[in-house]
C-alpha cells in the first residue's frame, strides 16, 4: 500500500503548494496536509502489515522445486492457500478509492453520520471529504475529463445557482471551473458539489447565498 499512499500524499500536497504560489491559499491550508494524510497513512500501513503477516505464514517446504509428485502436490497446496489468504490485498477498492477526509479543517462536513470505512468495498458518495464519484457524461467522456485544473463546481440545476461560488472564487483568485447539468445523476444526489484539485469533495449541498458561498470557499482554501 506504500505506492498508493505516496501518490495520494503527492496529490494532496501539490495543489496546496500551487495555491500558496498562486496567492489564493489561506493561512491554514498547509496545516490540513498532515491532518488529512496522517490518518490515511496509519490506516493503509496497518492494512499492509496485516497482509504481510498473512504472507509470513506461507511456508515453502524443502524440495519445493523438485520434479516429483510430492513437490507438485506441495506447490498446488501452497497455491490454493495463497489464493484464499491473499484475497484482501487485491480486493481492496474500498481502501484505495474510499479515502475520506471527514475531520479536515478545509472540508465543509455533511451533518450526517460518517459511513463505515470498508477496505474491500468502495461506495461512491457525493459526500464532503470523499473522492468525487466517476460519472460518464457521454460515450468515452468521463466527468474527470471535464474537471478543471483548480476547483470544479458541479451544478445540477439552474446556472444562476453557481454564481455566488463563482464570485467568491474570483474575489480571492481561486481557480474554479463550473460544469452545469440539468439534473443530478446517480451517484450524485446534491445540487451543488465543490471538488478540490485532488478530486476530493470540499462541500456538497442544495444552494448557498453570497455569504454562505464565501464561507465555503474560504473553508476549502484554508482561510
Amino acid at each position: 500500500m506504500g505506492m498508493n499512499t505516496g501518490i495520494g500524499d503527492v496529490m494532496n500536497l501539490c495543489w496546496k503548494i500551487a495555491a500558496e504560489c498562486e496567492g489564493w491559499a489561506g493561512p491554514n491550508l498547509f496545516d490540513s496536509y498532515d491532518i488529512e494524510r496522517r490518518p490515511i497513512g496509519v490506516r493503509n500501513s496497518g492494512f499492509g502489515v496485516k497482509c504481510s503477516r498473512v504472507m509470513d505464514g506461507w511456508k515453502v517446504p524443502a524440495g519445493f522445486e523438485d520434479e516429483s509428485q510430492a513437490a507438485q502436490a506441495a506447490r498446488a497446496a501452497l497455491g490454493a492457500q495463497i489464493i484464499v489468504e491473499d484475497v484482501p490485498q487485491y480486493l481492496s477498492a474500498g481502501l484505495q478509492l474510499g479515502e475520506r477526509y471527514e475531520d479536515s479543517p478545509v472540508i465543509c462536513p455533511n451533518a450526517t453520520p460518517e459511513p463505515e470505512d470498508r477496505w474491500d468495498i468502495y461506495t461512491p458518495l457525493d459526500r464532503a471529504g470523499s473522492r468525487a464519484p466517476h460519472l460518464w457524461l457521454e460515450k468515452d467522456v468521463a466527468l474527470y475529463d471535464r474537471m478543471g485544473k483548480g476547483f470544479t463546481l458541479l451544478n445540477f440545476g439552474a446556472p444562476a445557482v453557481a454564481e455566488p461560488f463563482e464570485a467568491a472564487a474570483h474575489d480571492c483568485g481561486m481557480p474554479l471551473t463550473t460544469l452545469n447539468f440539468a439534473t443530478p445523476a446517480a451517484p450524485y444526489e446534491h445540487a451543488l458539489v465543490l471538488i478540490r484539485p485532488d478530486q476530493h469533495i470540499a462541500w456538497s449541498g442544495a444552494a448557498a447565498d453570497a455569504a454562505q458561498a464565501q464561507a465555503i470557499v474560504n473553508c476549502a482554501r484554508g482561510a
